[in-house]
């Protein structure tokens, strides 16, 4: 028997089809917000994971915001504010890179664990905490407590502070000694003398750590 299309069946067909595309929108839309409701799955003491890219929008978030780089753990560790430093990639790993002066207190930590974190804070609001913990050392005194801020440990076994905004959870990929007679700005050479004055211990190296985690505080 031969098959007859039709105009009404033209016309089921079509509010078929337009019923299933409508399905499969409302879908999509429900699965983006299930995307969206699995970032904040995964919860740590008031903060949730967000992914490596998420960290900022802001190339020069370190300039803007200084940092707090805290190594060693629960019952043995130290932090220090820096403003040396950013993101990028280093052999296809999502990395931080830093800079640490070998006469540091927290040097002597970096030196000795391989995991660390970077935490980023309301720089208004702990101006005056940020900077006590960037120019006091923890080798002669007790500036962590001194600050007020709350140790916690997270969840590769470094530490960090439940006062941050953002912490990110590193591992030393590679480190190593800045070397003057590879500076070729003689600006910065003159600005600073710990490069050329041989009596100066002072040597900054740098680090670079793979960025293993990223945590935001839920607000």
């Amino acid at each position: 028997m031969k098959k007859i299309f039709t105009p009404l069946a033209g016309i089921v067909l079509l509010l078929a089809c337009q019923c299933n595309t409508q399905s499969v929108e409302k879908e999509d839309v429900t699965t983006m917000e299930e995307v969206k409701d699995t970032l904040k799955t995964e919860q740590y003491e008031g903060y949730y994971k967000v992914p490596i890219e998420a960290i900022s929008n802001d190339l020069f978030l370190i300039n803007h915001q200084w940092m707090l780089i805290t190594s060693g753990n629960e019952t043995d560790f130290n932090t220090m504010t820096a403003s040396w430093g950013g993101f990028g990639t280093l052999w296809n790993k999502p990395i931080n890179f830093m800079f640490v002066r070998n006469t540091r207190y927290t040097f002597e930590f970096l030196e000795k664990n391989v995991n660390y974190t970077i935490s980023f804070y309301d720089t208004a609001k702990y101006k005056d905490v940020l900077t006590m913990l960037g120019t006091k050392s923890g080798r002669n005194t007790d500036k962590i407590k001194e600050s007020g801020f709350t140790p916690l440990q997270m969840p590769q076994g470094s530490m960090a502070f439940a006062e941050a905004d953002m912490i990110i959870e590193c591992s030393i990929l590679y480190k190593d000694q800045l070397n003057p007679h590879n500076i070729s700005s003689k600006e910065i050479l003159n600005m600073f003398d710990f490069y050329t004055n041989e009596k100066k211990i002072d040597r900054h190296y740098v680090f670079f750590g793979e960025i293993v985690s990223v945590w935001k505080k839920e607000k």
